[in-house]
This record gives C-alpha cells, structure tokens and sequence, in this order.
C-alpha cells in the first residue's frame, strides 16, 4: 500500500516515515515508544539541526501515529526539531525547491506550498465512512481523506499535476482514493473504494466543479 508522499504541502521523508510505520507492524502495542522515538531522532542527516522534510514527517507521524506521553515529549522537545516553531504554511522542504539555471528558470517540477482555501472545502461522504474533502487554494485544489474521522492523507491536483492518489487504513478500513482534475472543463473527478475485511469492497465516484481554466 503506498504512504503519503506530503504533509502540509512539504515532502516527506521516506526513511523516517518507513521506519515508523516499520515500528507499528506487528510489535508492541501499537504505540511508538520513547526507545523508539530516539531511534528515529538519530535517523536525521545532521543530528543538530533536522531539515524541513524531516521535521513534517515528524509533525505527520505526531499527528497520525499513537504515541506514548514519553515518546511524545521527547519529540516535541527536540533542539534539532523544533516542531514549536516549525511553521509549514511558510516553509518549502527542501527536496522540492526548484534550482534554477543561469536564466533563473526552474528546472524541478511543481511545488505546491500550503496557504487557506478560496473557498470553504467540499466534502462528500461515501458509504458512511469515507470521507473525502476537496478545497481550492488559488493555483491547485487540495484533496483530504479521513476515515471514520480520522485523517489518512492528503495530496494536490492542478493544471500540472493533474492526477493524483491517497490511500490509507484507519479502524479495519482501508481505503483508496483518486482524484483526477480537468483543468479544461474545470471538472475534478474523484474515484473512492471502501474495503473491509469481511465485507469487502464497496466503490463510488462523484464530479465537482471548480473553475474553467483561462
């Protein structure tokens, strides 16, 4: 199953997010513990100062993993992280910022950087579980998934990136969501699949209009 590639619009750290997920899968009791939190603050490149990747991951695995208070405040009191003073909304990580050449024209893809929606987000609810909420920021529409609640991704779709997939687990669910934007007729598709173990699988799908492009 693939794993969010971004949080708050940064690019994540796969390493870090990896060997957090690898801490859950099948030991302990769910939780990552304080050992474990240590083991993932000596995983940053430069044990001093954490790089804004890397300080999303944290942010992302804070918000999205269950910790203990120990492990939490080891996190959250880190030098090198800093996360009281990590603000995403200003912040680019530093895998995506574009070099430039001697004209100063970027040569890297797209970079989104996280700033409050035009509008008020629009939500759909597919079979009473799913929840799928899409807001348009001015030059691409952000896309959040939660499941019963609980949020298991987000992504972004644009004239230059116009497609893009969320997946995710939360209480016996699993869920797969593709969001697919005609920046022509301004029309944003999206594609939803509920799993559960004993049930199996349930689709939907649902068209919005946001804006035609000029």
């Amino acid at each position: 199953m693939s794993r969010p590639t971004h949080h708050a619009g940064i690019e994540l750290d796969t390493g870090l997010l990896d060997a957090a997920y690898a801490m859950l899968d099948g030991q302990g009791d769910g939780r990552i513990s304080k050992a474990d939190a240590r083991k993932l603050l000596a995983m940053l490149s430069d044990g001093d100062v954490a790089t804004n990747a890397e300080k999303a991951t944290f942010a992302y695995i804070l918000e999205h993993f269950n910790w203990t208070a120990a492990a939490r405040k080891l996190v959250k009191e880190s030098e090198a992280l800093q996360l009281s003073t990590f603000d995403p909304a200003k912040i680019v990580s530093e895998k995506e910022t574009p070099p430039t050449d001697d004209q100063g024209q970027g040569t890297s893809e797209e970079t989104f950087v996280p700033r409050p929606a035009i509008e008020p987000p629009m939500c759909h609810l597919f079979f009473e579980a799913l929840k799928v909420c899409s807001s348009d920021i001015g030059d691409a529409i952000k896309i959040d998934v939660s499941i019963t609640g609980t949020a298991i991704g987000e992504n972004y779709v644009s004239m230059h990136q116009p497609e893009c997939t969320i997946e995710g687990s939360n209480a016996g669910l699993t869920a797969t969501v593709l969001a697919v934007f005609e920046a022509e007729l301004g029309e944003l598709h999206i594609d939803a699949k509920l799993c559960t173990p004993n049930m199996g699988c349930k689709e939907g799908s649902i068209k919005k209009l946001f804006f035609k492009a000029s």
